[in-house]
């Protein structure tokens, strides 16, 4: 598994069992619900993401923004956000 791959599963492992999800397994931005489960500090915060993303950004050999993955989880983590 790639870093991308490991920090994509990762991040739909930490959202709130109400998500629900596409056949693709990315999940719909539409529903409501707590949002808790992302509201912690340490390892498994938003902010542990937003850095992994980072990482994930700058050791992209190609052009990020070709990377089905990336573009997936930017989208999704700006709509959470």
């Amino acid at each position: 598994e790639t870093f991308g791959t490991q920090v994509l599963n990762w991040w739909k492992l930490l959202n709130p069992t109400w998500r629900q999800a596409c056949p693709s397994g990315e999940f719909l931005q539409s529903g409501e619900g707590d949002w808790g489960v992302l509201d912690v500090s340490g390892r498994n915060g938003l902010l542990s993401v937003l850095a992994c993303m980072r990482w994930w950004h700058d050791l992209g050999a190609e052009d990020m923004n070709s990377n089905p993955q990336w573009i997936y989880i930017s989208k999704d983590v700006s709509w959470v956000v």
